[in-house]
């Protein structure tokens, strides 16, 4: 029996152990590692061929995140998690990818100029899709022989939806041992997620400590719904909008459980019914994973609570969500998935393309210059130069347009820029 880390040992992110019994190699976590301080994440520490297996236990991206790398390296065996961590992952997974994707295209545009070679993104989405086909998922409780001498069983670690401690028992020349590991554990008495469940026996625990021997203070169960209404009830009535950055998966949920809370008892006197806009299409997809089948992962009040797309509604029973889709037949934009359909069929965008389109959908008919979709699409600093706009429309137009020498949709303002036409009135922009 052998045990290596090969991540978040001296460090906090990038969390990845491997486990060799009988010659079969285990990796618990195949995380991405984050910080200034960190490891290139390009650089894996083993070959990903030699590895047969990998056990994930939760789907933040320090745990996940250079699967996709993995796998495009050469792994080829199953990746172990819980149903909804597999859930978690297709989105997290797919946006992680979108942002190595873009990273790569701003290095490349900004060396260009400098004349530095290319750079590849550290995976893309087409690696993140074969990743996806290599999970195998279970419930917790269920004890798996992942190989000979290899079982292992997930138990509900309390930190996100699907999270897990892993319990392995090892069995090597007659001899068997169980080893813990316990990912990240989280605190009890949490709003949704379960308290954290008890694993009695060990012969060896390999811990997460993130905050070293640092305690929490946890003398007075602090009223979260009390003080966060407070604060809305305070802002409404000054006439402002409040504005809450919030990790997209976990504590997006969270403070949308307290709103509905804070809405049903009424604690905001300054507008009771107060509009709640998600502006993240990864919190909206994890907040629809959050509001369905999670049997097995919630007590039955939490799940009473979520259902029925619950942590979306107002109290009124209006759907918060109502600007998730923009239709301009034959185009349907769905800006939660940042998806694209034309004629019911998905049409597959760069990021950079979607962006655009998302542009334009929200400007039918109105005349856009280059400097204008540049600012927006690729921001303020960017230091590239405007013909990019124009090799991405004419990239657009290939994937749009019936006829992309005679575009219908996304029309040229001679001297100035572009501008969407919205395709009642595309045969009559297109005689003039």
């Amino acid at each position: 029996m052998k045990l290596t880390f090969f991540g978040a040992a001296k460090a906090v992110t990038g969390s990845c152990h491997c486990v060799e019994v009988n010659g079969h190699k285990v990796l618990v976590d195949c995380g991405l590692q984050q910080g200034r301080d960190e490891r290139d994440n390009r650089e894996l520490d083993f070959v990903p061929g030699y590895i047969d297996d990998v056990v994930v236990t939760h789907a933040h991206i320090d745990h996940s995140g250079r699967l996709p790398l993995l796998v495009k390296q050469g792994f080829a065996g199953n990746i172990y998690c819980t149903r909804l961590t597999a859930q978690l992952l297709s989105i997290m997974l797919r946006d992680s990818a979108q942002i190595q994707e873009n990273d790569a295209a701003y290095e490349n545009q900004k060396g260009k100029r400098a004349g530095k070679p290319p750079v590849e993104p550290l995976y893309t989405l087409e690696d993140v899709e074969k990743t996806l086909r290599h999970i195998v998922t279970c419930e917790y409780g269920w004890e798996l022989d992942i190989s000979d001498g290899i079982k292992i069983r997930f138990v509900d670690a309390g930190h996100l939806l699907g999270s897990a401690c892993v319990e392995m028992w090892l069995t090597e020349q007659g001899f068997t041992k169980k080893i813990v590991f316990s990912g990240d554990i989280g605190n009890r008495k949490q709003p949704i997620i379960r308290s954290p469940q008890p694993i009695t026996e060990a012969d060896y625990v390999v811990t997460e400590s993130t905050y070293g021997d640092r305690l929490h203070n946890v003398k007075e169960k602090p009223n979260y719904a009390d003080d966060l209404a407070r604060v809305i009830d305070e802002t409404l009535a000054k006439g402002g909008n409040l504005v809450i950055p919030s990790f997209a998966v976990g504590r997006t949920q969270e403070l949308l459980y307290f709103i509905r809370e804070i809405k049903e008892q009424g604690l905001v006197d300054s507008d009771p019914d107060f509009q709640v806009y998600v502006d993240s299409p990864l919190a909206g997809a994890a907040t629809e994973i959050f509001s369905g089948d999670l049997t097995g992962y919630l007590d039955e009040e939490a799940i009473d609570h979520l259902r029925g797309d619950a942590l979306f509604r107002r109290t009124g029973g209006a759907p918060v969500r109502d600007t998730d889709e923009l239709s301009q037949p034959p185009f349907l934009l769905n800006t939660r998935n940042r998806t694209l359909e034309k004629n019911g069929k998905r049409v597959k965008l760069t990021q950079v393309e979607y962006s655009i389109v998302k542009l334009f959908m929200e400007n039918p008919g109105k005349a856009l210059s280059r400097e204008e979709i540049l600012e927006a699409v690729w921001g303020t600093e960017f230091l590239g130069e405007l013909k990019i706009v124009d090799v991405n429309i004419r990239r657009l137009r290939i994937k749009l347009e019936d006829d992309p020498q005679n575009p219908s949709f996304v029309i040229t303002v001679w001297g100035f820029g572009y501008k969407w036409v919205c395709p009642d009135t595309a045969d009559k922009a297109a005689e003039k």
